[in-house]
Formats: C-alpha cells, sequence, structure tokens
C-alpha cells in the first residue's frame, strides 16, 4: 500500500483482505478491551462515590465503635472478630471516595487501559495494588467470623463457658493473616506482565484501577479464593451448629432448641450477605479470564454494588441488641443522664404476700439521674434517708 492513494485505503484494506484468503493471522486479531466512553466513565464514577460517601460515613461510625463500645472489646471474642469486616470497608470506602473524586474532577481515568498513560500512570498502580489485598481482607472477612464462632462454641461444649481469645490474638488472626495474605498475592499479581509488557494491575477498562488485564493465571487467584471463603463459611458455621446441637442433647435429654436454627440463620445470612455484593463482581472478573468482553455497563454493575457492603455491614454489627445497648447508654452518660433500675421484692410477711398477689407483681422503678439529684416518675426529687427533709413531701 505504500505510494497508493491515501482516499483509497478502506478500498485497498478490503481487498487486501480478500485476496488473503477473509482469515486474518493471530498476532493481528490480539486486541485491548474495549474501553469505556467518557458518559459511561462519568455514570459509572458518580454511582460509585454516591455510595462509597455513605459507605465511608458508616465504616467511620462502625471503626469508632469497636474502639469505645464495650460489647466489642475482649472478652466477647466473637464480637470482635467483626473486626475483620470493619478495616477492609474503611480502607474500600477511603480508597474508592478519593480516586472517584479525582477522576471525576479532572475528567479523566488515573490510569490508562493500555497500562501507559492516564492522569497519573503510578497513582493508578498503587490503588490497583492497595484494592488488590483489601479484596483478598474481604474474602477473608467471613472466614475469619465463622472460625471464632465454632471455637467458642467448641470451647462451650468441652465446659469452657468463659473462653476468650486474647485480643492481640484476635487482631493477628482477623487482619494480620488476612493482610499478609493479600499483600503477597498483591505483590506476584503486580509483578506479572501481560503480552504488552506492562503490570497486570492497572486501569481497568477505564473505569477503576485494580486488575487490568485477566488472561494471565495468576489473576484467577482471586475468584478461587473467593470460592474457598464462601466454603469454609458454611464449613465452620456447620461445625459450630453441630457442636451446639450436641450440647442441647446431653442437657436436656434429646429435646429440640432453637439454638443450632438461630446460629444457623445467622451464618446464612452473613454468608449470603457477603456473596451478594460480590456475585457480580466475581462473575464478570471471570467471564473476563475468559478472553470475552463483557458489555461495559454489565461489567461495572458489579464494581458499583460493592461499595454498597460498608452500609450492610455497620447496619448489622450496630442493630445487636447489646451493641445497639451499649452505644445509646454511653451517649447518655456524655449527656450527664444515666438510668438505674430497681424492683421491688415482695415483703417475707403474709400480709405483703398476699398483697402482692392481689395486685400482681411490683412494677418496675426507674430512676433519672441528673447531676446529683434523682427524680423519680411522680416529678419531685427523691431525699436520701437520714438527709434533710427526707420523708417530707
Amino acid at each position: 500500500m505504500v505510494g497508493q492513494e491515501i482516499s483509497k485505503t478502506e478500498e485497498l484494506l478490503q481487498l487486501a483482505f480478500e485476496e488473503n484468503g477473509n482469515v486474518v493471522s493471530e498476532p493481528w486479531r490480539t486486541c485491548v478491551l474495549s474501553i469505556a466512553s467518557k458518559s459511561e466513565q462519568r455514570e459509572f464514577w458518580t454511582l460509585s462515590l454516591w455510595l462509597s460517601a455513605w459507605g465511608l460515613l458508616a465504616s467511620l461510625i462502625m471503626c469508632w465503635e469497636f474502639m469505645f463500645n464495650t460489647q466489642l472489646k475482649y472478652p466477647n471474642t466473637m464480637m470482635q472478630a467483626f473486626l475483620s469486616f470493619a478495616v477492609p470497608d474503611l480502607i474500600l470506602s477511603i480508597s474508592n471516595f478519593i480516586v472517584y473524586i479525582i477522576q471525576l474532577v479532572h475528567g479523566d481515568s488515573l490510569g490508562n487501559a493500555t497500562g501507559v498513560g492516564g492522569y497519573s500512570e503510578t497513582g493508578c498502580s498503587a490503588v490497583a495494588f492497595i484494592m488488590y489485598f483489601v479484596v483478598v481482607c474481604t474474602y477473608l472477612a467471613p472466614v475469619m467470623v465463622a472460625g471464632f464462632t465454632f471455637v467458642k462454641f467448641n470451647s462451650v461444649a468441652q465446659g469452657k463457658a468463659s473462653f476468650a481469645v486474647a485480643t492481640p490474638i484476635v487482631l493477628s488472626l482477623c487482619l494480620g493473616l488476612p493482610l499478609l495474605v493479600g499483600l503477597s498475592l498483591s505483590g506476584a499479581t503486580f509483578s506479572t506482565t501481560a503480552d504488552d509488557g506492562e503490570s497486570v494491575l492497572g486501569s481497568y477498562r477505564g473505569l477503576y484501577c485494580f486488575i487490568r488485564r485477566w488472561e494471565p493465571p495468576i489473576t484467577i487467584a482471586v475468584i478461587v479464593l473467593f470460592v474457598l471463603s464462601v466454603a469454609l463459611t458454611v464449613l465452620f458455621y456447620l461445625l459450630a451448629i453441630y457442636k451446639v446441637s450436641t450440647i442441647i442433647k446431653a442437657s436436656i435429654g434429646g429435646g429440640a432448641s432453637k439454638a443450632p436454627q438461630a446460629i444457623m440463620k445467622r451464618g446464612i445470612y452473613l454468608t449470603a450477605n457477603f456473596v451478594l455484593w460480590w456475585i457480580w463482581f466475581v462473575a464478570t472478573a471471570g467471564i473476563s479470564a475468559t478472553g470475552k468482553v463483557v458489555a461495559i455497563q454489565t461489567d461495572y454493575i458489579g464494581a458499583i454494588l460493592i461499595n454498597a457492603q460498608p452500609l450492610l455491614d455497620c447496619t448489622v454489627i450496630l442493630q445487636m441488641p447489646n451493641v445497639r445497648q451499649a452505644f445509646l447508654e454511653r451517649q447518655l452518660h456524655k449527656l450527664g443522664i444515666s438510668t438505674s433500675s430497681s424492683s421491688s421484692s415482695s415483703s417475707s410477711s403474709s400480709s405483703s404476700s398476699s398483697s402482692s398477689s392481689c395486685r400482681g407483681p411490683a412494677p418496675r422503678v426507674f430512676f433519672l439521674s441528673v447531676g446529683a439529684r434523682r427524680y423519680s416518675p411522680r416529678g419531685g426529687p427523691l431525699v436520701p434517708s437520714g438527709a434533710p427533709g427526707a420523708g417530707q413531701r
């Protein structure tokens, strides 16, 4: 085609293609995945930013409770294990919130799907590295919670009802171990190059920074880890249910109990929540690993959904009765308001007993303490016995 008229380029290419038997050699068929358009990019970044903003707020509240809520501290080992969800959620929300704001403000992707270019090529590589080990930590979170649940009930079955794991050990297993696995896999993936000579990690279709090319076998590790995590979570909860069933049968002679069902529901709910927000992302990643190109809008739905996980995780943890009660008591204490309850007991005399039997159980009386004065529900301060004015209304 050298020396030919430029205006006839299309015609000449068609003739060359037909002369070659309508066959294109393998090197010419290899191409970069389709890139998202500007409108698709902005649509994805806007929706993800909105969800990540709410997720960031929820993650901050959740981590704050882990610092100050007494029900989320030693010796409540099973509750402490939920920290394996809280920390990855916080890092995920912060990273996405910052990255999507930058991309929306500049109107350009942080990296380029080719591995070279973009607003900040180095920044995209760093974000992709962080996102990889955060995803690994998130995948291992339900395994940690289910594992500690089984350990707790196994100890109870052995007669150790007050069993608790020291906080340093809980932190090492729930945060340290997933982080070690995540950093190892992230480093190995980052050092792997695609057929274009660039790192596998980078900008995926100009949308977000994670795994750029799914063709290398090492990228399958993320999908395998997801499946393994779900399987181990279900296994640990089934073992916990078996232990509780054994305890119930030994204590009440084989009678039915709702305890195993309650644990089953909790395990199913936790596993379903985890699968719900990640299954779309993992499924599209698996399709991409086969070499097929998924439609842009279908592809990025999974990446949007994962930003909602911190919201539900925060709701699940803070709505637990004991956690919610400790939270409310702490807030009331800050306001100088505390509640105490006392219940009246029947007198040993027969007259009091008959009076109690006629009138029913004595009501619980709550006292509101503000500063140094205590008030009864009927109004008016209560004066301690022996103090001036005691016994007078």
